[in-house]
């Protein structure tokens, strides 16, 4: 029982740890102790075309913790080898009470359909189709935009903008390529113990993977993108390669929390975290790795603390060149250290002309603002910014050539403001945004 001595272990040391930091983005709320548990359930089968282009059973459950209530967030959940929705339920139920939200989650019939396919797909005459990716896809879409909810939940419906993503083993493979390739639809995901490729290293999955999702290199296994135009499917299933080739730094991801073992033969880091990091650092896009010391099962559970402030129609800020960065790649701990200093989400400001942000904690780092709502960014072109007051005529600051503009050095603590050269956002737009979130009075 390694895995839930690691699970308790794990949760009692992120609380004690969690605490002795400054509030961010980041919640510092205590886990549950395995007693949280749905108070309302609704639960479906659906028939899906899946591999070899057979039917296959796919259900999926619908849980409601906490009272019935609208604009409630939504957390999607896929399971791990073998898992099913007791095993999901398990996971969750050491949420934070403070919590009020739906989960939706899937499990093949039998449990042990998505080992062959790891919520992606599988590969046959030619071709691995992305089915078990789609069919998880048009489930979550179905849930965001119709009536499905308080179809089957009474009095409850749910914030598209806080839909959120978690698996673990499996599930965090899952986690990686639903969350990386939807960013429409998730605001943040926390993927546990997963793959972001299934080319090696891969643990003891590679035949696996070569027999039924990517194939040999000889074998030239293909994978169609939505305009039917076909990608060496070893490739485009490789999330590092998909975000540098096939996309560029100006797409924007969902935000993406990662954890993961050292000491883990099973799906090693080399192909989940520290895969993806230097992409990530690289793209400067945000993200937050926690390193753990150990095995596969290890600090396996739900963190809605890291997710729950991520909003899909509210910008977040990526980190690069920053103190506190962090443990260094290779060693235990946090990467790009969000508890020791992150921003305040309640504080962004986001208008056409005009943008600020709070940070929290210490240290320094330089700042990206990513999935901008309103604040129009240029490429190449020039801003200005101010640092906790707005006097003298700004430090100018250019966009790069793919549309991201970065702040350079910014300490925890500071109250960042950036504006457009024409600087047309008056201080009466800026105190009518704090009570009328609508369109701005200057959007023309």
């Amino acid at each position: 029982m390694r895995g839930k001595l690691g699970l308790l272990g794990g949760l009692l040391w992120l609380s004690l740890v969690s605490s002795a930091y400054p509030a961010g983005i980041f919640n510092n709320y205590p886990h549950s102790d395995n007693d949280y548990r749905p108070s309302l359930t609704y639960e479906a089968d659906r028939t899906i075309t899946g591999d070899e282009g057979l039917a296959e059973t796919l259900s999926f459950r619908l849980n409601l913790y906490g009272a019935a209530g609208a604009n409630l967030p939504l957390l999607v959940q896929v399971h791990e080898w073998g898992g099913d929705f007791a095993r999901m339920e398990e996971i969750t139920s050491y949420v934070p009470r403070e919590y009020q939200f739906v989960m939706l989650s899937f499990q093949y019939q039998p449990s042990t359909g998505n080992e062959d396919d790891w919520w992606f797909g599988t590969h046959w005459g030619g071709e691995c189709r992305m089915w078990a990716h789609q069919a998880v896809m048009s489930i979550v879409r179905e849930a965001m935009n119709t009536s499905l909810i308080p179809d089957h939940l009474p009095g409850v419906t749910i914030d598209p903008n806080r839909m959120y993503l978690f698996g673990t083993s499996i599930g965090g493979t899952g986690a990686w390529q639903l969350g990386v390739r939807n960013p429409d639809v998730f605001a943040a995901v926390h993927a546990h113990a997963g793959f972001a490729r299934f080319t090696p290293p891969v643990g003891p999955f590679r035949r696996q993977f070569e027999n039924d999702i990517v194939g040999a290199a000889a074998q030239g296994i293909i994978i169609r993108d939505d305009t039917g135009a076909s990608y060496p499917a070893r490739d485009y299933s490789n999330l590092a390669w998909w975000l540098t080739t096939y996309r560029n730094p100006a797409w924007e991801t969902t935000f993406i929390n990662i954890t993961g073992g050292a000491l883990d033969l099973t799906t090693p880091v080399a192909s989940g975290g520290d895969l993806m990091q230097p992409v990530f650092d690289a793209q400067k896009r945000g993200f937050f790795y926690f390193r753990h010391g150990g095995e596969h099962s290890d600090e396996c559970f739900v963190q809605m603390n890291w997710m729950a402030n991520f909003r899909r129609n509210q910008s977040f800020l990526a980190f690069t060149n920053r103190t506190g960065y962090g443990v260094n790649p290779g060693e235990v701990g946090y990467i790009n250290d969000l508890y020791a200093m992150s921003w305040d989400p309640a504080t962004i400001v986001d208008l056409p002309h005009y943008y600020q942000v709070r940070l929290v904690g210490a240290g320094t780092a330089d700042v990206t603002l990513r999935r901008l709502q309103r604040f129009r960014v240029r490429p190449r072109g020039t801003y200005r910014y101010w640092i906790n007051s707005k006097t003298g005529p700004g430090t100018p600051v250019t966009v790069d050539a793919h549309g991201l503009l970065t702040i350079p050095a910014v300490s925890g603590g500071q109250l960042l403001m950036v504006e457009s050269v024409d600087g047309r956002m008056p201080p009466l737009d800026l105190l009518l945004s704090r009570f009328f979130p609508g369109p701005s009075l200057w959007d023309g």
